[in-house]
């Protein structure tokens, strides 16, 4: 599926419809054009999703946003110093998401990782698929 200059939508529908239940069903971003385009807002209705948006210089939410990239730049961009940015192996990028996400535990998560926090939203009852 292809919706505006997305090339395949990182969130599917749940077979019946609406969001797979691992995914929040409100997505909140800061405020930015990028998240206000025509093909965010049709990734969102495909997938039965409702975009929220942080409220402007309010660090208790964009806090986390801000951690995130500030990881992401000190572990990963910056990690090894490069002549510029076109030789910074962007190919290592999904390794260290992948690391972020499923390896790394999380203060505010109660030391666990998003991926636990998902899967443990997604089965309630400790029932799996």
């Amino acid at each position: 599926m292809r919706l505006g200059g997305l090339r395949e939508p990182a969130i599917r529908p749940a077979p019946g419809g609406g969001p797979p239940p691992q995914v929040p069903r409100t997505p909140g971003q800061p405020h930015g054009s990028g998240y206000r385009s025509q093909a965010w807002r049709d990734a969102c209705t495909a997938t039965g999703l409702r975009h929220l948006t942080t409220r402007p210089y309010r660090p208790q939410t964009n806090g986390k946003a801000e951690r995130f990239i500030q990881m992401l730049q000190r572990q990963w961009a910056y990690a090894v110093a490069y002549a510029n940015s076109q030789n910074r192996p962007r190919s290592l990028l999904p390794a260290w998401l992948h690391y972020y996400n499923h390896h790394r535990p999380h203060g505010s998560l109660d030391r666990t990782t998003p991926g636990q926090r998902l899967h443990a939203l997604a089965n309630p009852n400790g029932i799996y698929n």
